[in-house]
C-alpha cells in the first residue's frame, strides 16, 4: 500500500538512526574494500544531470534530525583518473534499488552524510545523490522552481554551497523497489585529509506531513590526475 514510510516498517524510527549494516569489512582508513566478499561494485562512469547550481550561496547547513538516516562508511573503487566513494544508504527497509533499502526525510527533516577524504592530490570532485519523492500519488509533485516551491522540494548543502534541487518524480511501484530514482549531481569541494559532508534539506510544502523523498545512495566521484 501507499502508506507513509514508518507504517511501512517493521522497525521503530529509533532503531533506525544512524543505522549501518555492519556486515562489510573496512580497513585502517576507514574505508570499505569495494573487492572484499559482499560489497557490490559501483559504476563511476554512470552520468547524472546535475541540479540548478549556477550560483553559489555559502551558508551553514542545518543540523541532522532525520528518523530514518544511516552514514555507512564508504566503499571505495579506483578509477582511470582517480576514485569513487560510495554509500548504500540503508534505514528504512525498503525501497532501494540494490539493497531494498534507502534513508527518508520527511517534510522538513534533515539528512547530513560524512565521507573521509584521503590525503593526496585532489583536482576536483562532484557529489551524487540517486533520489526519489514518495509513493503518494495522490499529493501533486508541484512546482519545485515556484518561489516559494510548492510541492516536493530539497536543499543541498555541499560544502560550502547550498543549491535548489531537482524535481522529483513519485517513487514506482508503489511500496516496492522503487526503479525510477534520479541521479543528482552538484560540485564538491574537497581538501585531502579531511572529512566531506553532503546535508539534503527536505523543504518539501505539502499538505501532508507524512509526505517524504528518499536517498538510495550517494558517491563522490573525484579525479586526482
Amino acid at each position: 500500500m501507499c502508506g507513509d514510510a514508518a507504517a511501512e516498517s517493521d522497525s521503530s524510527g529509533s532503531d533506525a538512526t544512524n543505522a549501518d549494516s555492519g556486515e562489510s569489512v573496512r580497513d585502517a582508513s576507514g574505508f570499505v574494500d569495494s573487492d572484499s566478499p559482499g560489497v557490490v561494485g559501483v559504476d563511476a562512469e554512470a552520468g547524472a544531470p546535475t541540479a540548478d547550481g549556477a550560483s553559489c550561496a555559502a551558508t551553514v547547513p542545518p543540523m541532522p534530525n532525520a528518523m530514518y538516516l544511516s552514514n555507512p562508511a564508504p566503499t571505495l573503487m579506483s578509477t582511470s583518473n582517480g576514485f569513487v566513494l560510495h554509500k548504500e544508504l540503508n534505514a528504512f527497509p525498503n525501497y532501494g534499488s540494490k539493497d531494498n533499502a534507502a534513508d527518508v526525510l520527511y517534510d522538513g527533516q534533515v539528512g547530513a552524510w560524512t565521507f573521509p577524504i584521503p590525503s593526496m592530490n585532489i583536482r576536483s570532485a562532484t557529489v551524487v545523490a540517486s533520489m526519489i519523492a514518495d509513493d503518494h500519488a495522490p499529493t501533486p509533485i508541484g512546482d519545485a522552481s515556484a518561489a516559494p516551491a510548492v510541492g516536493y522540494s530539497f536543499l543541498v548543502w555541499s560544502a560550502p554551497c547550498v543549491y535548489d534541487g531537482v524535481q522529483l518524480p513519485h517513487g514506482s511501484p508503489a511500496a516496492a523497489t522503487f526503479i525510477n530514482w534520479v541521479q543528482v549531481s552538484e560540485p564538491a569541494n574537497l581538501a585531502s585529509g579531511s572529512t566531506y559532508t553532503l546535508t539534503i534539506s527536505n523543504t518539501s510544502m505539502t499538505a501532508n506531513s507524512g509526505d517524504w523523498i528518499a536517498i538510495d545512495w550517494i558517491e563522490l566521484h573525484v579525479v586526482t590526475q
